[in-house]
């Protein structure tokens, strides 16, 4: 493990015990943050927020992400796989990063667990 991936997966695991519970409802395509906000999102938020969901607290790598929200069919880059995970955190009003850390060259952590 090199010292950036390390440094968050530890930061990860120490923010990770934050009063944050993340929810989905599949019927309604939508996740509910700590039994109160219900959020809804499009097919492709919902996919990665599951992936994330799965993952709470691990990195979860770029290629992960992208084959599990678009599948191997699909040649998708880093920078529309970004521009997929900016629109879910303004749908989760996480605009400090909060809910979802980005690791650098590697993928992202999602904050709870």
């Amino acid at each position: 493990i090199d010292m950036t991936l390390k440094k968050y997966l530890d930061k990860a695991k120490m923010e990770k015990h934050l009063d944050i519970k993340f929810e989905l409802i599949k019927k309604r395509r939508m996740v509910v943050i700590n039994k109160k906000t219900e959020i809804y999102l499009t097919q492709l938020e919902f996919i990665l927020m599951e992936c994330f969901i799965r993952n709470a607290g691990e990195l979860v790598e770029y290629k992960k992400l992208i084959k599990s929200a678009w599948g191997n069919d699909y040649c998708i880059t880093k920078s529309q796989l970004a521009y997929a995970i900016f629109h879910l955190r303004r749908k989760l009003n996480d605009k400090n990063k909060r809910f979802i850390k980005t690791v650098q060259s590697r993928g992202y952590v999602l904050m709870c667990g």
